[in-house]
């Protein structure tokens, strides 16, 4: 009995420390797989942002195109012209000499020879005609003589005067017609200078605009080569960003492990929780990085 009721004791004493050995234990690892890209992918990081930055040596402005140089001249040429000034002349003022018949003085001799051949046949004539009346070297003849030669003269002096006015009149006009073609001509050479003024300051205008053009073609293709060096600057960076957004999609690296235990038969069992990736899904995003 005693024996027995020992046994029993020793049983309960047995079970109760079984019972407080028995608990759990939980440990935290990082998947392998995703620890490995998440190292580079640091790593990576860092190298871009240890990277100096690089200084742009390209030009941000364009010079002007020559063809603005070129216009601005042209322009300043055509403000400082000066059209032609074109003033009429004056008949009052001209020197007709150039214009006179330079034979007036030959046709007044020759007209002047043929009036005193003229006179001279008349004068034999009434000499004739006196003797032939009987009253040569008379009062009568003196009369016929006296008014012959008043009309002589008369005649002379009027064909004289028409021959000297005449000239006048022919070296009156020429000198019109003269001064009237220099005032057709200078206006000529007023309107042409002006419509040449028109013609370079309309040059200078289109020469202007063409090197505008120029200009800002060239200004373009500046900036476009600013814009891809930047692009290649921030490319990196770019892809960098996508990495990062990549790998915010993984799931949590962190797996959890979890050991319980038991005294009843002395033996523990063991249990792994977590994210729980696969080597497949792993595999997937190793080649994608």
């Amino acid at each position: 009995m005693s024996f027995g009721g020992s046994n029993s004791k020793n049983q309960s004493t047995s079970q109760s420390q079984n019972q407080s050995l028995s608990g759990s234990a939980t440990a935290q690892t990082i998947d392998p797989t995703l620890e490995g890209l998440l190292t580079n992918n640091a790593a990576r990081a860092q190298g871009i942002a240890g990277t100096p930055a690089q200084a742009y040596n390209g030009l941000l402005t364009a010079a002007p195109a020559s063809q603005i140089n070129d216009a601005s001249a042209i322009a300043q040429g055509v403000g400082s012209y000066q059209p032609q000034t074109v003033q009429a002349g004056m008949l009052s003022n001209t020197n007709l000499s150039p214009y006179e018949n330079p034979y007036q003085s030959d046709v007044i001799n020759s007209t002047l020879a043929q009036a005193m051949r003229a006179k001279g046949i008349t004068d034999t004539n009434d000499a004739s005609a006196a003797t032939a009346a009987g009253a040569f070297g008379g009062s009568r003849s003196a009369v016929l003589q006296n008014l012959d030669d008043n009309s002589w003269q008369q005649n002379l002096q009027q064909t004289l005067a028409g021959l000297n006015a005449g000239n006048f009149s022919q070296a009156q006009g020429a000198a019109s017609q003269d001064i009237a073609n220099k005032l057709t001509a200078a206006t000529a050479n007023q309107t042409a200078g002006l419509n040449a003024a028109g013609l370079q300051n309309s040059a200078a205008g289109l020469l202007g605009n063409l090197g505008e053009f120029n200009t800002s073609n060239t200004m373009q293709g500046l900036l476009n080569q600013y814009q891809e060096f930047l692009r290649q600057q921030n490319d990196p960076l770019v892809k960098q960003q996508l990495i990062n957004q990549s790998l915010g999609l993984l799931p949590n690296p962190v797996l959890t492990n979890s050991n319980s235990f038991g005294a009843s038969n002395g033996s523990s069992t063991g249990q792994s929780t977590g994210s729980g990736s696969s080597s497949n899904f792993n595999s997937g995003i190793t080649m994608a990085l």
